[in-house]
């Protein structure tokens, strides 16, 4: 039957049941999967039109692909929130040809093989260094996702390229990464996946807004153009950096920078770390660091902590359900 199809709400629920929270969107939670005989026998069916994904506490295959049918060739089209969580196995998300296009929030927490995001297939991977350009963000593969969240994932060591962010992340507003021991950038070299990249070498950011950075202790920069050279990222909007226990990160992104590529006047309010880790900091004109200098604040573990715990899914889930509600008023 495809009278589900019909529904504007559900909730389906496997292997866990919660009654309380408020039912407003098509909802999928999973948890415990992969664990018994049984189920490495059979496939998951999810809804196609299913709105919020969540999966925890469960043994997974290496990529979401081989998880369930569903999530092929973009068949999910309707996903806008997906979180996944304690759980082992599972090494990537999705390859290019068959990312959801319409998610909004990402959230990785405690996935210890996780490796990388994406991987490329031919035919989906990052452009070769002769003839077409990069597919444009209105393409669809996550042009439209704005928080990403990733903490305790110790076998990633970075999270984008810049054929990524030029291509797939133009809308990102939020970046938080946490408790991800083996990261040494966040975007790192196209070089590094065989790309030849002979273009702009300044990474932008247009929309990004909040970049937080907590217990990353390999981190070495934000963006590199490879192991001897620091590239530009770019962050023309972004309001507010929280840099905690990320002893080897030594350079800023830069939020402003003109035609000839200097630092020039920022947007940013707020630059909140330890003093250690300021005074340490790489700047590549003394204009830069008189911009940035009085827009830093030194906090404690215990006052920035809060604020790096505060849980992007519940926060974005209440945000959700007041809009719902003033729209039914």
């Amino acid at each position: 039957s495809q009278h589900w199809q019909r529904l504007s709400h559900y909730r389906l629920q496997c292997r866990i049941f919660n009654s309380k929270q408020s039912l407003r969107c098509r909802e999928v939670t999973i948890s415990n999967y992969g664990r018994g005989e049984l189920d490495q026998d059979h496939d998951i069916a999810l809804p196609t039109n299913m709105q919020e994904l969540t999966i925890f506490k469960s043994f997974l295959p290496r990529s979401l692909l081989d998880f369930a049918p569903s999530l092929k060739n973009n068949a999910c089209k309707d996903l806008e929130r997906c979180q996944i969580f304690s759980s082992e196995g599972i090494e990537h998300l999705w390859s290019f040809t068959s990312i959801p296009q319409n998610l909004e929030l990402l959230k990785l927490e405690h996935l210890p093989d996780l490796t990388s995001l994406f991987k490329y297939e031919e035919g989906g991977g990052p452009p070769s260094p002769s003839p077409s350009p990069a597919p444009p963000p209105e393409s669809g593969t996550f042009s439209l996702l704005k928080l990403l969240s990733v903490s305790h994932c110790d076998n990633l060591k970075y999270l984008f390229t810049p054929w990524l962010v030029r291509s797939h992340f133009q809308n990102l507003q939020l970046i938080r990464v946490c408790h991800c021991r083996e990261m040494v950038h966040i975007i790192r070299d196209d070089e590094e996946e065989g790309i030849i990249n002979e273009g702009n070498t300044i990474i932008t950011f247009p929309k990004l807004q909040n970049l937080e950075l907590s217990s990353v202790p390999k981190l070495k920069s934000i963006c590199t153009k490879n192991d001897e050279e620091k590239g530009i990222m770019a962050c023309p909007s972004l309001q507010e950096i929280k840099v905690w226990d990320c002893p080897m990160l030594k350079r800023l992104p830069t939020m402003q920078v003109d035609d000839k590529g200097q630092t020039s006047e920022t947007p940013t309010k707020v630059i909140s770390g330890q003093t250690e880790w300021w005074d340490l900091l790489e700047w590549d004109t003394p204009e830069a660091k008189s911009i940035f200098q009085p827009l830093f604040s030194v906090c404690s573990f215990s006052e920035v902590y809060p604020e790096f715990s505060l849980d992007i899914w519940y926060q974005d889930s209440k945000k959700r359900y007041e809009e719902m509600q003033d729209s039914q008023l």
